[in-house]
């Protein structure tokens, strides 16, 4: 995924675990404009969790929530738009993130 959006223009953090998204984001946050997370993430939260407590932080945050399983619909219905299902095309990939943000590049 980073290859592809790098390639599209999109400047890019890679976070292995929830704990190292959350140090990424304290220290680059004015600079993320979309956060791009697995429904599975390692590291104390999920991808929902995460995306939950950064948009506590920045309610405008744009979010795209992926997974290879079909996600409880608790998961995903307050982020309506935002699931990517696993596998995708880098075609799929780019274009919602795209839609998410416009012309803006992707930070985060």
């Amino acid at each position: 995924m980073r290859n592809v959006l790098e390639e599209s223009g999109y400047h890019i953090w890679e976070a292995s675990d929830c704990s190292e998204a959350l140090d990424i984001w304290e220290a680059n946050a004015p600079q993320i404009d979309l956060l791009l997370a697995d429904l599975s993430m390692p590291g104390g939260l999920n991808g929902r969790e995460l995306a939950d407590k950064l948009r506590r932080e920045r309610p405008g945050l744009k979010v795209i929530l992926t997974s290879g399983y079909v996600p409880d619909t608790a998961e995903v219905s307050q982020c309506p738009g935002c699931f990517l299902q696993k596998p995708f095309s880098p075609e799929s990939l780019t274009e919602m993130v795209r839609s998410h943000l416009g012309s803006a590049r992707l930070t985060g």
